[in-house]
């Protein structure tokens, strides 16, 4: 469930690579440029459909600033059970039931610096908006049509391959920009536990069946740790995994916490240690209420998602500018 004014953001490193190694070099300018004229004269081109045509993901909007580029996906899904609205007070039901053809919508805003990471590289920095339905890995696969309707028609010429003319087009790959608060916490020795944790179905006396917990605690020497604290927690992961424990619990001691309170993270099964743990995700908070489909990037956005990626808003010298994003935010 969304909150109405609270987002999940999830920074990302985007790397351009291309079809053939010997074809030509991509500039993600070049890239936002021809979506946006996509975007303008054959916008269904950037539709895409998943699932057997139950969900549905588009580019809504895509603007070009002097820095970043500023995306709105929308993502439409026909699999999503129907609203239903209660009353706090007398308790009454509201349905709100989808007519043919639609699907529970939802946004994600997603804002892309234009300068590599970088000199002279081709991996960019992200900040993408969590929601239900639409994480990383879906707007990944979108992204990665978005990238190959831009460059349709285009073609190089392989002069170590006959100068053949060979189809070529660029491909985004995608990857969690890495946290350095668990890393930190790891390096400084505020690590206070890990446990390993696995579940038994268990027959009862009365011949019913019921699920008991067992957990295993490792104690650490710290001092054990190796310089490299993303192989470290994946060996840790891959040896309980090996001794048939499920999931994995890292407790430690919050940095910002003025008191001695301790904080954990639970790693399921199908969880990437490394992952879960370092990649950079941040909360944000807005003034206003968001919509759980907005049709426009928004500007209290924008002015949220700049300063994860190292840019700044630039204000605009004209007060109208101002006084939209006062409305929105």
């Amino acid at each position: 469930m969304l909150m109405a004014n609270e987002r999940w953001i999830s920074i990302l490193d985007i790397y351009v690579a291309r079809r053939h190694e010997i074809g030509p070099q991509f500039n993600i300018l070049d890239i936002f440029e021809r979506l946006q004229q996509i975007l303008i004269n054959t916008p269904n081109d950037l539709i895409k459909l998943y699932q057997k045509g139950t969900i549905g993901i588009r580019l809504a909007s895509i603007e070009i600033e002097k820095e970043y580029c500023k995306l709105l996906f929308q993502l439409s899904d026909e699999n999503a059970s129907d609203p239903v609205f209660g009353n706090l007070k007398s308790w009454k039901l509201r349905d709100e039931a989808k007519q043919d053809g639609e699907g529970l919508a939802v946004s994600a805003h997603m804002i892309i610096s234009l300068k590599p990471s970088e000199e002279a590289g081709h991996t960019h920095i992200a900040a993408f908006e969590l929601v239900p339905g639409f994480g990383q890995s879906f707007m990944g696969r979108f992204l990665k049509h978005l990238f190959y309707i831009a460059y349709l028609n285009e073609t190089f010429t392989d002069h170590d391959d006959e100068k053949k003319k060979k189809r070529v087009w660029p491909i985004p790959e995608l990857d969690s920009h890495p946290s350095q608060t668990l890393k930190d916490i790891v390096e400084n020795r505020q690590l206070t536990n890990i446990s390993f944790i696995t579940r038994e179905v268990t027959q009862g006396m009365d011949q019913q069946a019921y699920t008991s917990t067992i957990e295993k605690y490792a104690k650490l020497k710290i001092n054990t740790i190796s310089n490299d604290p993303y192989e470290w927690i994946k060996n840790l992961r891959s040896n309980g995994l090996s001794q048939g424990f499920e999931d994995m619990r890292v407790s430690f001691k919050s940095p910002s916490s003025k008191v001695s309170k301790s904080e954990s993270i639970l790693l399921q099964k199908n969880q990437d240690a490394a992952t879960a743990l370092f990649s950079q995700q941040h909360r944000v908070e807005l003034d206003k209420d968001m919509k759980q489909c907005e049709r426009d990037f928004l500007k209290c956005m924008e002015i949220k998602l700049l300063p994860l990626i190292g840019l700044e808003y630039q204000v605009s010298s004209e007060v109208v500018d101002v006084l939209e994003c006062e409305e929105e935010c």
